[in-house]
């Protein structure tokens, strides 16, 4: 079975290369079904324990095992998705064997690189894989800044209605802000703040990522002890609270590229969790920013709807499955500290987003798994891919976290809550200190002069 895809006129009348990425998508002998969706087809086929073998050959093994042990459900359809408006680069800067790149730019387009199969065919699975974590880097390096507010909903146990919690992810990219030079200080800088429940109040996660091989630098406040410390790199790999996520879980997968070795990069079809429909963002209160207003998810889950209603509420249900071509990275770690020594990551072939994470200690077992929800955003004739939802696997303790997208800012210049200033440890102390004097912590504005960026 073949599932044909519409090759984009606009894209066409504009010159985007959309050879490599509007072949059909061959579905495995054997695999199946998945129905195209049309005005007549409107729900794709259900899937859930009891089918889940007929899909072995279009999903990670260890997401296959979910299902078919009951701990996820999902509908598998064939529908047709935005297309980024970008699909092949104009230059692309030097790649090292490292995983570096020569001369990092101060603002880049997404993708960086080329990733097709033309292209990288007669690569080495090393500048295969850097190629596509640097694509996937590219998404929000090319925006200048973007934050996110997140509803946590974490699942103890199978049978949990899930406990809510509150949190804003943030990243700042200063060269492409025009606030530093190309190359020479953070690549980014990012802040993970906890906002509810109340007893989390003041829990913030700062890191500076640089260019190369240099470990990362993260600071974390913490409201039970008003203290900020600073930690290791690696520590972004460890979970924040009990059955909760890893800094490194947003977006799917945000280690450090530089810090691993792809070891084999291989091209496959799997089903993708997307959100179909376009997102429109708009552009009001700060200028240079465009953003998705509002506080209610994107993804819903089975909690709230009861679609699935013998599954756990933590499977999402107004997502659809949708066959695509992906990579397949498997990743070692060069930081014997880094709890996922191992890792597999799925690529999106046409967005450049990870989908799929499967993560495994320096024993062998396996640790975690992670899906991503593709969703586009729309803005000024652009559309852009983005991971609008996230499912959180933990192995060890059989429970999962939710994380989903509630409101969005994209920013191309330096506005009042992502200027360095706000990425700042003078910043986490200033928030410390408030929570001291029993005040709401002030935090869109760093009090004192920055340390000497790195």
């Amino acid at each position: 079975m073949r599932i044909g895809r519409r090759v984009s006129v606009l894209a066409a009348l504009l010159g985007f290369s959309v050879v490599a990425f509007c072949e059909p998508v061959p579905l495995p002998p054997g695999s199946g079904p998945v129905p195209a969706l049309s005005e007549k087809v409107r729900v794709g086929a259900i899937v859930g324990a009891e089918q889940a073998e007929l899909y072995r050959a279009l999903l990670p093994p260890e997401v296959l095992d979910m299902a078919a042990r009951g701990d996820l459900a999902f509908e598998a359809a064939d529908v047709e998705l935005p297309r980024p408006s970008s699909l092949t680069p104009a230059i692309s800067p030097r790649l090292l064997d490292s995983g570096e790149i020569d001369g990092l730019p101060a603002h880049v387009e997404a993708p960086i690189f080329s990733a097709a199969a033309s292209d990288m065919d007669p690569l080495s699975p090393a500048a295969r894989g850097y190629r596509l974590l640097w694509n996937a880097e590219a998404i929000g390096w090319s925006q200048g800044a973007f934050s996110e507010s997140l509803r946590i909903s974490a699942f103890p146990s199978r049978k949990s209605e899930g406990r809510q919690l509150e949190v804003t992810f943030a990243r700042a990219y200063p060269a492409a802000l025009g606030s530093a030079t190309a190359g020479s200080k953070a690549l980014f800088r990012e802040r993970i703040r906890f906002q509810s429940p109340s007893a989390l109040l003041g829990l913030t996660w700062l890191s500076f990522r640089l260019p190369g091989r240099s470990d990362d630098y993260v600071w974390a406040s913490s409201p039970v002890t008003f203290t900020v410390r600073q930690m290791a790199g690696s520590v972004r790999s460890d979970d924040m609270f009990p059955t909760g996520f890893a800094a490194n879980d947003l977006h799917v997968w945000s280690g450090k590229i530089e810090s691993v070795v792809p070891r084999k990069v291989d091209r496959t079809v799997v089903l993708v969790p997307v959100l179909a429909d376009r997102v429109d963002l708009v552009r009001a209160g700060k200028e240079k920013c465009v953003s998705l207003p509002g506080n209610r998810p994107l993804v819903s889950l089975n909690a709230e709807t009861r679609r699935y209603p013998p599954y756990p509420g933590w499977v999402p249900t107004n997502v659809r499955l949708v066959p695509r071509r992906a990579w397949r990275l498997e990743l070692s770690s060069r930081d014997p500290y880094d709890l996922d020594a191992i890792q597999a990551l799925y690529v999106d072939e046409e967005t450049s987003l990870p989908v799929y994470r499967v993560a495994w200690g320096e024993d062998g077992a396996l640790r975690k798994v992670v899906l991503g929800v593709v969703g586009f955003l729309g803005y000024e004739n652009r559309e852009l891919p983005w991971i609008l939802g996230e499912l959180v696997h933990s192995v060890s303790s059989a429970s999962s976290l939710a994380l989903r997208v509630t409101a969005l800012e994209l920013c191309s210049a330096p506005t009042p809550g992502n200027t360095l200033e706000d990425f700042d440890p003078a910043a986490l102390s200033a928030a410390i200190d408030a929570l001291k004097k029993g005040r709401a912590p002030d935090v869109a504005v760093a009090e004192g002069a920055p340390p000497e960026s790195e």
